[in-house]
């Protein structure tokens, strides 16, 4: 007999920012289950990306923008 399939887990959305796509970057860069250090990384990368953009632009839409 065959196995069941595994049921995707729905992906938890970022707390600052409340995206997914936030949060699968940060579980991307993350490194041996240090996801606060992730967060704090992408979240600094985050701010100089609203830094250098226009007021009326999100970092997030930037983010999506690029993707």
């Amino acid at each position: 007999m065959r196995r069941k399939k595994k049921e995707n887990r729905d992906l938890m959305l970022d707390p600052l920012y409340d995206s997914r796509l936030v949060a699968k970057l940060t579980n991307h860069l993350m490194f041996s289950g240090k996801k606060s250090t992730a967060q704090r990384v992408m979240w600094g990368a985050l701010e100089e990306i609203k830094k250098a953009v226009k007021k009326d632009e999100t970092p997030v839409a930037v983010l999506e923008q690029a993707g």
